[in-house]
């Protein structure tokens, strides 16, 4: 009877952590007064992708985050730091539109960019009000690819061979047991050519460009800091410093204070984390065992 007390009372115990955890811990930035000047510092790292993961380069959350900013009247800018070399064209485009939501509202934006930011990375760069990057940051890449792998000659000395059934003309265009034919080469020329077309469309309206002036340099090359400057893609030269102190300046909030935007943490990382720590701590004190046990046998 006492162990079946015990093990009931255990059970509410990690139903009231499950509760009240996600309220303790699940923190999207520090806490700030309500009534003086903020700007918002926000990263971006990695691979940008169209989903909800704990990629800090997701942007269904990097949207979410933005939005939750413009909610905020006391947050007159927003400085976004990315480190980023492109990615999904979709994550690309939503994060993009929610800068401009941003703007909407009243805030300015100002991208620092940081070791790179390319691609899909300088197309949501482009939304910002200013673009500020290091003489040495490698930045542009404005284009668009797709690629297909054809491994039918490895699977033709293997000895594998696929039977498709489809409906659908193109539906195994993508598969990897044969090469594409040329209408399907067509067919996809068509699609990247409209996002392409895309890029160039939100990059101009962004950057305050022609399509002609973009079309000169859109077709993939990257560009140090400084010569993406010498070309308009970028306003000023420097770092996160002069970034924030340039976001303070166009939003007249030059005695403001600034705080990092924190990303939220689901209640399975944090106790995937918890898990990791105490599997960490299990490995560090097996291997001062076995350490200990072949010290003490060496020296005994």
């Amino acid at each position: 009877m006492p162990k079946e007390r015990s093990g009931k009372a255990i059970l509410i115990i990690i139903l009231v952590l499950l509760l009240v955890i996600p309220g303790l811990f699940l923190v999207v930035e520090e806490r700030e007064e309500a009534t003086s000047d903020k700007v918002a510092i926000l990263y971006i790292e990695g691979t940008l992708v169209a989903s909800d993961t704990i990629s800090q380069a997701s942007s269904v959350r990097i949207a979410k985050q933005l939005d939750d900013i413009g909610e905020k009247k006391n947050v007159k800018a927003v400085v976004i730091r990315i480190n980023s070399p492109g990615g999904s064209p979709v994550a690309s485009q939503e994060i993009y539109q929610a800068i401009e939501r941003l703007k909407k509202k009243g805030k300015k934006v100002v991208v620092s960019m940081g070791d790179i930011a390319t691609s899909g990375a300088y197309y949501l760069s482009s939304a910002a009000d200013k673009i500020v990057a290091e003489p040495s940051t490698i930045t542009g890449g404005i284009g668009v690819i797709s690629i297909k792998t054809d491994l039918s000659g490895l699977l033709e000395k293997i000895g594998v061979r696929f039977e498709v059934v489809k409906a659908g003309e193109y539906k195994d265009m993508w598969f990897y047991n044969r090469p594409m034919t040329e209408e399907e080469r067509k067919y996809l020329q068509e699609m990247v050519n409209e996002m392409y077309e895309q890029f160039i469309e939100d990059v101009s309206k962004g950057r305050n460009m022609t399509k002609e002036e973009l079309y000169e340099i859109a077709d993939g090359r990257v560009f140090t800091g400084s010569r993406a400057k010498e070309l308009g893609l970028v306003d000023e030269l420097g770092g996160l410093h002069e970034a924030v102190e340039l976001a303070k300046e166009i939003s007249g909030a030059e005695d403001a204070k600034v705080y990092e935007v924190k990303r939220k943490k689901s209640l399975a990382e944090l106790f995937f984390e918890l898990g990791m720590e105490k599997l960490g701590e299990g490995i560090g004190k097996g291997i001062a065992k076995v350490l200990g046990e072949e010290v003490k046998y060496r020296f005994s």
